[in-house]
């Protein structure tokens, strides 16, 4: 029996046995790869007595995956209704929710502060006004985290434009003890707890989050002086999964001015040792030892799914297949998203072909001029890497919504989100009659 390399215990065999059953496309969610990514970033990270891993609920909300999370011992990190929402119907309670953006929650802020929910970042101190008076009304004094925006964090010239315009979340770190320090104990039902920000940033290399780190220690270390006890520092977004490489084969040149060549320390480099090395030189040198709170997303799920679907038609150097780029759903420019024919395992490379999806639109296009074998209609082709804002983002433009199947740890499979009908889509339509 063939065994697929990126995941067990089921093997290219049972897949393609798999799709013989059930019509593709479906996706397939392995639990013992969620269970590995959690089991070696929190190994990773064993140096820090305190450490707490709140799962963004966004990246992937399926049921099995939070009950996986749930059980592994993570929070969740929720930035909308509907992500509370979710976290509450699957099991997490308040005390193990961190509320990452207050505006987009507005129905379920009252019942959360009345929950003694973990904590609330803000943005802003008309957010931390705002949340006060909703905890006077409640009677409940609420945690809350201040949302800091450190960029710049390096000096690269070619960079720094380019991370201006994605770094867009928070309050500019200068700004931060002229607005808060003086003025936050007049507020006597919420309480500073957390400083946090997010890196969001397309090359994630450990470097960044070190000097992020060392930045939150040092406000900190401000706070304190204004009789202000930070106890948790938050770290999120963007995180590396060391088995999924994020940059595309660019000639050497060019990867080089693009500072591209770094990346290959990721596949050898711990970064979360690295981030934990960074913590405990801090906490020596500030002489504080405050949480480490992380949000990771698709660190933990990216590379636990997978999408199985089938050769439609080809004609030339065009193999349709019946996997839309919907269903790839966050698709990053530097990111190698793998595939492979199933029942060609092994076969030599002899053509250069586009594959695309069903619509044969230009933006439909899966992957480029990729080397292939030879291929037949009905050939089975499962696509990498999809755990992680493909299932959550996938959207009805060319057909409803996929099924979903998970692969628990002992090999059994089953079907945890059902495929959508034409009628599921028409039935969610509001037709509105304009007078």
């Amino acid at each position: 029996m063939k065994e697929c390399n990126h995941f067990n215990p089921i093997s290219t065999d049972d897949i393609v046995t798999l799709s013989r059953k059930i019509s593709t496309p479906f996706y397939l969610i392995f639990e013992d790869k969620i269970k590995k990514n959690y089991n070696d970033m929190m190994s990773s990270l064993s140096r820090i007595d305190n450490v707490r891993i709140f799962y963004s609920i966004k990246t992937n909300y399926e049921t099995e995956v939070l009950r996986t999370m749930k059980d592994l011992g993570a929070g969740a990190d929720v930035s909308c209704q509907l992500d509370l929402h979710i976290a509450q119907k699957y099991g997490f309670d308040y005390r193990n929710i961190v509320i990452d953006n207050s505006y987009n929650i507005l129905e379920g802020l009252e019942e959360a502060i009345s929950n003694d929910i973990h904590m609330i970042n803000i943005e802003s101190w008309n957010e931390a006004e705002r949340i006060n008076l909703l905890a006077q009304g409640e009677k409940r004094i609420v945690n809350i985290g201040i949302r800091i925006d450190l960029s710049p964090i390096h000096r690269d010239i070619i960079r720094r434009p380019f991370e201006k315009r994605q770094r867009r979340f928070g309050i500019v770190l200068d700004e931060v003890i002229d607005t808060f320090a003086e003025k936050i104990t007049s507020l006597k039902n919420i309480r500073l707890r957390g400083l946090f920000t997010h890196l969001g940033l397309p090359y994630p290399v450990p470097n960044d989050y070190t000097a992020s780190l060392r930045k939150l220690f040092h406000l900190a270390h401000q706070f304190k002086k204004y009789g202000v006890e930070i106890d948790e520092l938050n770290l999120g977004g963007g995180f590396p999964n060391p088995e999924i490489e994020y940059f595309t084969k660019i000639p050497i040149l060019f990867r080089k001015l693009l500072l591209i060549d770094r990346l290959k320390k990721q596949i050898t480099i711990d970064f979360f040792k690295e981030i934990s090395k960074c913590y405990l030189e801090q906490s020596k040198k500030f002489n504080l030892k405050p949480a480490l709170s992380l949000e990771p997303g698709k660190v933990l799920v990216d590379n636990a799914a997978v999408i199985v679907g089938c050769v439609l038609s080809k004609y030339k150097n065009q193999i349709v297949t019946d996997i839309s780029i919907n269903d790839l759903g966050f698709h990053p420019p530097f990111k190698n998203r793998g595939f492979i024919i199933a029942n060609k395992i092994g076969e030599k490379p002899k053509y250069k072909m586009n594959i695309v999806g069903p619509t044969c639109h230009p933006f439909d296009i899966l992957f480029r001029d990729v080397p292939t074998p030879y291929i037949e209609i009905g050939d089975i082709i499962i696509i990498f890497n999809v755990g992680g804002y493909c299932i959550a983002r996938s959207i009805q433009h060319t057909r409803p919504r996929r099924p979903v199947y998970f692969i628990d740890s002992l090999g059994g499979v089953t079907l945890i989100r059902r495929e959508e009908t034409w009628e599921d889509v028409i039935c969610t339509q509001e037709y509105i009659k304009l007078t």
